[in-house]
């Protein structure tokens, strides 16, 4: 959870503020502490959970406390936003309306019961700070299922993307092997014929299967090489549409540096799985990429403001640093505001 979301618990204040006008007696202050300090240590697990229950928990909270100090009436506001993040976004409005009018008639009830005003200031105020914070809440949940969306189609469109380039390989490999491999079994068949009575002709029909074979293998390794990777210019130009698309700020800063081909090859590679981590994973709304070149060594960074949190050493990452040590360079993460990758290799990719 974003550390700043903690800034919210300073309505808390309000729990203090029956105590201090009314010059109440040691129990009160004692039940605002309680109060206060209870709901700051649930308050992680809360905003970070799912479950409808912590909203409701948090409305009873406001309701039965209320009754002892009209400030709980905060509780209220929390649980506004709690519903934006447990609840469908067509179950709002009905919650969101029972809730003000909960708050409001119980801010009535207090006022006549006490025959004092600020009952009614205190829940008049948080039926506000409802309606604001369901306000809030829906946007952010409309922002959440798009995202979710988003994510659904990228995810399909990467998987369309997959079976298409299977194919495809599938395609270019019996294109690239199927005639030559045919042609090296009659060669090779012609010559164990040709063997015992003319060797000669059966060497040269070796010799040519040789040939075969080493232009085979040239072009397995040149259709092999396409696969790969776009280069760092095609990374770059789908990093820019994936990142248009969902919704986030790209930084770009990259120089143009003249790269061996395992040194693009890695470097591309990495890109495409730093882009595809942070659309899925990041929630950031601003992302750095950079390219530098200095003393033979090409760093490629790529950092974004999204939740950051420890990396686990899954298959993304790990594939990451093999790709890039296998050729001699270094690969490093860090967690601040945010989550920051940085690989460099030698400018001629040598391990």
């Amino acid at each position: 959870m974003p550390a700043m979301l903690y800034v919210q618990l300073v309505y808390l204040g309000i729990l203090f503020m029956q105590p201090a006008l009314a010059g109440e007696s040691w129990p009160s202050w004692l039940l605002a502490v309680a109060l206060a300090v209870t709901f700051a240590l649930l308050f992680g697990r809360m905003f970070a959970s799912t479950d409808v229950r912590w909203a409701r928990g948090v409305v009873l909270a406001g309701f039965l406390f209320s009754f002892l100090n009209s400030g709980a009436s905060v509780f209220y506001v929390y649980a506004a936003y709690l519903y934006g993040l447990s609840m469908p976004r067509h179950r709002l409005v009905p919650e969101y309306v029972r809730l003000v009018l909960l708050v409001i008639s119980q801010g009535v009830l207090l006022m006549l019961i006490h025959q004092s005003g600020y009952s009614g200031i205190s829940h008049g105020f948080s039926a506000l700070f409802v309606m604001i914070g369901a306000a809030v809440s829906m946007a952010d949940a409309e922002r959440s299922e798009a995202a979710r969306k988003l994510r659904a189609a990228y995810d399909e469109v990467e998987q369309v993307a997959t079976i298409a380039e299977r194919e495809r390989i599938a395609r270019d490999m019996h294109d690239v092997l199927g005639h030559t491999l045919s042609v090296v079994v009659l060669k090779a068949e012609l010559a164990g014929r040709l063997l015992p009575g003319v060797p000669d002709r059966a060497a040269s029909e070796v010799a040519d299967i040789e040939k075969l074979v080493r232009q085979a293998l040239k072009d397995v390794r040149t259709a092999i090489a396409g696969y790969r990777s776009t280069g760092l210019e095609g990374e770059l130009a789908n990093a820019r549409l994936a990142f248009e698309a969902a919704g986030i700020e790209l930084d770009e800063r990259v120089d143009r540096i003249e790269l061996s081909t395992q040194a693009e090859v890695a470097l591309a590679m990495v890109l495409r799985e730093a882009v595809t981590n942070v659309i899925r994973h990041s929630g950031a709304g601003r992302v750095g990429v950079g390219l530098r070149e200095a003393s033979g060594v090409v760093t490629l960074t790529v950092s974004d403001d999204g939740a950051g949190g420890t990396p686990t050493p899954g298959g993304g990452l790990s594939g990451m640093r093999q790709r890039i040590e296998a050729i001699g360079g270094t690969f490093m993460t860090a967690v601040d505001d945010g989550f920051e990758l940085r690989a460099s290799v030698p400018v001629d990719g040598a391990a």
